[in-house]
C-alpha cells in the first residue's frame, strides 16, 4: 500500500506522524482547540486539544479551531465538521477539490482559501522538520475573522475570499 502521509496526531499504516510547522501555527493562531492533536507535541497548537485517544471527531468542538486532519479515509468528515463548526482553519490536500463534500463544505461555506505555494514541510513529534509533503496543500477559513488572519498570514500562496 505504500507510505501514508499523515499530518495530524493520528497514526496509520506506516505509523508516520507529521505535525503542523510551528511557524504556521504562530502565523495563524492562537487557537482554542486542536481536535487532531498529536499525543506527543513538541509545541502546542491550541489551548485545548483532542488526540486520537480522545476521538476528536466525535467530541464537541468549541471556540476557534485548528484542524490538521488525517489525510486518508475520513478526511471529508473532519472538513465537514469544521465547516459546520464555522469558526476555524483547516489544512489538507488540494487533491480533494473534485469531491461533493469539498464543493459543499469549502466552495459554498468557507470565508477564504489559501492555495499554498510550494510543498509544506511538516514536522515529526520529536520536533524535526521533514521533507516536502508529496502533494499540494490548501488552508481553508470559516468565519470572516479567520479569513482576515489567513489573508495576512506570512504563508506564501494565493488567497481568495469565500462567498459565505
Amino acid at each position: 500500500m505504500g507510505r501514508y502521509w499523515v499530518t495530524s496526531g493520528h497514526k496509520h499504516l506506516a505509523n508516520d506522524e507529521w505535525l503542523t510547522p510551528p511557524w504556521m501555527i504562530e502565523s495563524l493562531g492562537p487557537f482554542d482547540l486542536d481536535p487532531c492533536a498529536a499525543i506527543k507535541r513538541p509545541w502546542e497548537t491550541a489551548q485545548k486539544y483532542f488526540t486520537i485517544e480522545m476521538d476528536g471527531l466525535n467530541q464537541k468542538w468549541f471556540g476557534r479551531v485548528w484542524v490538521n486532519p488525517p489525510y486518508g479515509r475520513g478526511l471529508d468528515q473532519w472538513i465537514i465538521k469544521a465547516s459546520n463548526h464555522g469558526n476555524g482553519l483547516a489544512i489538507f490536500p488540494l487533491r480533494s477539490t473534485d469531491t461533493v463534500w469539498f464543493h459543499e463544505a469549502v466552495w459554498k461555506r468557507s470565508s477564504g482559501i489559501l492555495f499554498v505555494r510550494g510543498r509544506v514541510r511538516f514536522w515529526t513529534p520529536d520536533g524535526i522538520e521533514g521533507g516536502p509533503c508529496p502533494h499540494s496543500s490548501i488552508i481553508v477559513a470559516w468565519g470572516q475573522g479567520n479569513a482576515d488572519v489567513l489573508e495576512k498570514a506570512k504563508i506564501k500562496g494565493h488567497f481568495i475570499r469565500g462567498i459565505s
